[in-house]
């Protein structure tokens, strides 16, 4: 009968703090893209704000979500009849170009384009491999394609 087997796995505790790093600093990078998309409905948005005085425009926000405020951000304008003026198509818009369901369509025409992007924001940051390595050993950064070890 033969001796035990050895297995000792190097770089470990590296690699977990790595990981660690990631998957925190992933939905900040995910959070702070799904704001740029929201700014951008925002600016169309703007574009389509029914006004006389600007007033409705002007109070245009882009914030944290209330009731999910780390991964949720609302679009929206903050007056008592900013509903209204996008709800009822039987108002009368006078302005080119401005009408009811000014902050919806900007929505639904971003909206398609928000998951691809941010897909191509996270292949962009992995892009050259996963980031900050280069402070790891050799063996840890072998130890890293095989996900948290190396048997030597």
């Amino acid at each position: 009968m033969q001796g035990p087997v050895i297995i000792t796995v190097e770089g470990s505790e590296q690699v977990a703090a790595q990981l660690n790093h990631y998957l925190q600093e992933i939905p900040e990078l995910v959070f702070g893209e799904l704001e740029e998309y929201a700014e951008l409905i925002l600016e169309k948005s703007r574009q389509q704000v029914p006004w006389e005085t600007t007033h409705l425009m002007q109070t245009g926000t882009v914030e944290p979500d209330e009731d999910n405020p780390d991964h949720g951000i609302q679009v929206g304008y903050n007056t008592p009849y900013a509903a209204r003026q996008h709800e009822d198509m039987n108002l009368h818009h006078p302005k080119p170009g401005t009408k009811a369901k000014y902050l919806e369509d900007p929505a639904m025409e971003v909206a398609p384009e928000i998951v691809p992007g941010i897909v191509s924001k996270l292949d962009g940051y992995f892009s050259a491999g996963i980031p900050d390595m280069t402070t790891l050993s050799t063996r840890s950064r072998l130890a890293f394609g095989n996900l948290g070890g190396r048997f030597a």
